[in-house]
């Protein structure tokens, strides 16, 4: 908890992060940290269930469109701290 929910949580608070962001944590063992990077932003809902592999609530409706899926991260969005 105390590496992993209480950094996204300040991150959250800090507002670094946002609601449909996905961020990729990582462990660096030979330094002995955690990363935190934002690797997309923005996404709808139903492409969030998608990339994490669940299926959408039966009751939830999808936009018409294509459904943009997370991809490699995006040039221009700064990598996130440790706070």
């Amino acid at each position: 908890e105390r590496s992993l929910v209480y950094p996204m949580a300040n991150l959250i608070a800090t507002e670094q992060i946002h609601a449909g962001d996905v961020v990729e944590v990582d462990f660096h063992q030979h330094q002995e940290q955690m990363t935190f990077e934002r690797a997309d932003e923005d996404l709808p809902v139903h492409a969030m269930f998608r990339a994490a592999g669940l299926d959408l609530p039966e009751d939830y409706e999808v936009e018409s469109g294509p459904v943009p899926v997370p991809g490699p991260v995006t040039s221009g969005i700064p990598s996130l701290t440790r706070c």
